[in-house]
């Protein structure tokens, strides 16, 4: 069921990218902080930002054929890498779909085929699961994995697409363009 809003609809300005977009906003607040993980204490300004997620969305275009419309699941809890990694997904026009990072492995499977997901983005808490999502769901690219501890050879790690090289390309972002794909047990 589609609802509507009683409101008359007005139309989003069209910004020609993302990352057209951030490079003209975040320099203007330069030195303000941006982003600030209570748990480790952690922090970014926004003149820091822009480059980052440049950085991460140049990593994830050219090393991992992340492209404008593929859906990138998010299997962890909020965090400061969670961020930035959802603000360099939607710079390259891709979909970011987040999964509550208690969920069982059938339920992320449930999701990754309900959304079309062929990306993974997943803690190294989570590894042991994600053999069986990736046997459940051949379509899978990539999974990326974030935080400490070891990572299997057969994924990506997090610090892989946070290392400095890339930088992303200017993609056309229509305000007709999905960005976002959430998903709820009915709760919020």
């Amino acid at each position: 069921m589609i609802w509507s809003a009683a409101e008359p609809s007005f139309s989003a300005p069209a910004y020609g990218g993302y990352q057209s977009w951030l490079g003209e906003a975040f320099p203007k607040w330069g030195k303000r902080l941006a982003l600030i993980e209570g748990k480790t204490g952690k922090s970014y300004s926004f003149g820091d930002l822009n480059g980052i997620i440049s950085t991460v969305a140049g990593n994830l275009y050219h090393t991992a054929g992340v492209r404008k419309g593929d859906v990138i699941l998010f299997y962890i809890p909020n965090s400061i890498e969670h961020s930035i990694l959802i603000m360099a997904t939607f710079s390259l026009g891709a979909i970011v779909s987040g999964c509550n990072p208690l969920n069982t492995q059938t339920e992320v499977v449930r999701q990754m085929k309900d959304s079309n997901a062929v990306y993974l983005v997943t803690t190294s808490s989570n590894q042991s699961m994600v053999p069986g999502i990736v046997k459940e769901c051949p379509r899978i690219r990539n999974v990326f994995i974030i935080g400490d501890g070891a990572v299997n050879r057969a994924y990506t790690s997090a610090d892989d697409l946070f290392a400095p090289g890339n930088l992303a390309p200017d993609v056309f972002i229509n305000n007709q363009d999905v960005a976002l794909l959430p998903y709820s047990s009915g709760t919020t």
